[in-house]
């Protein structure tokens, strides 16, 4: 057997490699005199004679490929390919007039994009399948279209409503995604009803796998809140986490001061009374001119001076007497200003006859006042019915701003320190918390925001060790029963705070992506299969 053979043999085998470069040379010079097409040298790279290459280029095309299958479905691929054609036509065509042999066609043009990027994509899911697993998934999380369908599933209002919508964004979802992976219109019918079946499927299954996690994770967070001393913050480290929110993260785990809540508390205390302010001012404004008759008010004033004259003698007592005395000029003032015969006027002068001072524990003065007082009252009252609704809804707001001074210590008077200590007790099982109830007044304060809830929560799971005579006694217990069984010492861990409020946290952002986060398809999507 001559060189030439030996040297055709090999080539056969692509086994050049194994030839010094020099007669590689020359071996391809020949080929070439003889007019025969060599095969690319890229088919013996990797042999083992040769030294070893990265594929940069053909790592890089594939890693791109597999973004774009999850982030337009694979139909950036065929975009890729039908511009490749569509830019080549005009010289292929020039060149097919002037009669060059072999001329590509379009679908020759078009097959040059997406078949090259397609090895590509699966010579790199070969060499680095998990690499190309997680760029397919990221390009799915991104994909507009999928966070579009995530938003319509996760803003239906019931749960039926959600279902209904999650099966139908898993229908087009996976649609879309067999039409961008098929190679043809076979292809696709082939696929298409396999795939469209399980995207919904999946996507169905997930608001039912979040209202179960949800609903564990309420069941759980009951006990675990006794053996770990803390209340409700292991619910609202579940409803924390199902938000995603971060204030509730940086202040579990120590990277927020701890007084900022308060600083934040008394900022929506602030703002509370503000609005209650100007509620009660609008409401007020909008009687203020409503015209209020004054002869009720004098009627009760001569009716009093009248019950403390005995046979044409004042048998008033002292206090009484002051009190009269003093209301008499009040009165006359008023009734002489015909323009405050208003419900401001009126109202002003109420708080005039209010404000008549009287002796400690004397009762008849007391008494005589609060007639003077009522009478101004209900003169507006009768007259302008929505008076009473103002009042009612300022008695209640200052009600509830006393509330929340006494409870949560939030008032003026309170230090930095004693706010935080009252406030903190909110998560607290026992007596000075209401047995949990505080909690409920927290959130009136925060409204729809849920700083503070989230803040506390964090705070009360900061502390790897028990809180609590409850949660200590739990600790103990588990430690104790290491000395009989050692897997008891896992109960251990269900007495430590910390751990517990991580674990919340991760299921309630487990049960949202289950709940419409994400559009649960992209999983099948990318989770290999192999298609007959």
């Amino acid at each position: 057997m001559d060189k030439i053979q030996i040297y055709e043999e090999l080539e056969r085998r692509g086994e050049l490699g194994r030839l010094a470069p020099e007669k590689r040379v020359l071996w391809e010079e020949y080929k070439r005199r003889q007019g025969v097409a060599l095969k690319p040298w890229e088919e013996y790279q990797n042999h083992a004679m040769q030294p070893a290459t990265n594929n940069t280029a053909e790592d890089v095309l594939g890693a791109v490929t597999k973004f774009d299958n999850g982030y337009t479905f694979g139909f950036g691929r065929k975009l890729g390919g039908l511009l490749n054609a569509v830019g080549s036509w005009p010289v292929d065509r020039v060149a097919q007039l002037l009669g060059s042999p072999n001329t590509p066609s379009f679908t020759d043009r078009y097959n040059e994009i997406t078949n090259t990027a397609g090895n590509a994509a699966q010579n790199f899911s070969e060499r680095k399948p998990l690499s190309a697993i997680g760029l397919e998934l990221g390009g799915a999380l991104l994909s507009p279209i999928n966070k579009a369908g995530a938003r319509y599933m996760g803003n239906a209002g019931t749960f039926g409503n959600k279902l209904l919508r999650a099966g139908t964004v898993g229908a087009g979802t996976s649609t879309l995604y067999s039409a961008g992976q098929a190679d043809d219109i076979q292809d696709f019918k082939d696929n298409a009803g396999w795939d469209t079946l399980i995207g919904t499927g999946i996507n169905m299954a997930f608001p039912v796998a979040g209202v179960g996690v949800r609903g564990i994770g309420k069941l759980i967070g009951s006990g675990l809140g006794l053996t770990t001393g803390t209340g409700n913050a292991i619910g609202a480290a579940a409803n924390a986490g199902y938000r995603g929110s971060k204030t509730f993260l940086k202040n579990m785990r120590g990277n927020k001061p701890m007084t900022s809540v308060v600083d934040e508390a008394k900022e929506f205390f602030r703002n509370l009374k503000d609005r209650q302010l100007n509620a009660y001012k609008a409401g007020k404004g909008s009687i203020n001119d409503q015209p209020v008759k004054f002869l009720p008010i004098r009627n009760s004033f001569n009716d009093l001076v009248n019950e403390n004259i005995l046979a044409g003698t004042d048998v008033a007592p002292e206090g009484v007497r002051k009190v009269l005395n003093h209301a008499k000029p009040i009165l006359k003032k008023y009734e002489s200003n015909s323009k405050l015969h208003t419900v401001a006027g009126i109202d002003k002068l109420k708080q005039e006859l209010g404000g008549i001072n009287i002796a400690p524990n004397d009762a008849n003065a007391l008494r005589v006042r609060t007639r003077l007082y009522n009478s101004a009252k209900d003169a507006i009252s009768k007259q302008s019915p929505e008076y009473n609704k103002v009042m009612n809804n300022y008695k209640n707001a200052a009600d509830q701003l006393d509330e929340f001074e006494k409870i949560l210590g939030l008032g003026w008077r309170k230090s930095p320190a004693q706010t935080l200590k009252k406030l903190q007790g909110a998560f607290r099982n026992n007596a000075t918390s209401g047995y949990g109830n505080n909690t409920s007044l927290i959130r009136q304060l925060e409204g729809e925001s849920r700083k503070l809830t989230d803040a506390l929560a964090g705070q009360a799971l900061s502390d790897f060790r028990p809180r609590g005579l409850s949660g200590n006694l739990s600790a103990l217990g588990s430690a104790a029963g290491y000395l009989v069984n050692p897997w008891s010492l896992l109960g251990t861990l269900a007495t430590s705070p910390r751990l517990i409020g991580e674990l919340a946290y991760g299921t309630g952002r487990a049960a949202r992506l289950m709940n419409g986060k994400i559009n649960p398809a992209v999983l099948y999507f990318n989770t290999p299969i192999e298609k007959d």
